[in-house]
């Protein structure tokens, strides 16, 4: 330690503690193409978090047929995300 050093003499001579940094957040290709990490299948719960809703909510468009199951327990992403989003373009569409 250098007695002149100003962060050194700032933290009582420990060394500065390591910043973590988070990792980039993925975004959509400007081709339209979905980042390659993004799960292809999720669970409910997730799939509610995601969306924005409950997990009653979820459950009740999971038993309509809005969300579309995968393997046991899971639904598929990008299909479901589809079906709801043409779902909400129906309800829109009632409403006016």
């Amino acid at each position: 330690m250098h007695a002149d050093d100003p962060v050194q003499s700032h933290c009582g001579g420990q060394p500065m503690p390591r910043i973590k940094r988070s990792p980039k957040k993925q975004v959509i290709r400007p081709s339209g193409q979905l980042p390659d990490r993004l799960p292809t299948e999720i669970s409910l719960p997730a799939l509610a978090k995601l969306l924005g809703m409950g997990l009653t909510e979820a459950q009740g468009l999971a038993e309509r047929g809005i969300f579309v199951r995968g393997n046991p327990g899971r639904y598929i992403l990008e299909h479901s995300v589809a079906s709801y989003c043409t779902h909400l373009r129906e309800r829109i569409r009632t409403l006016l």
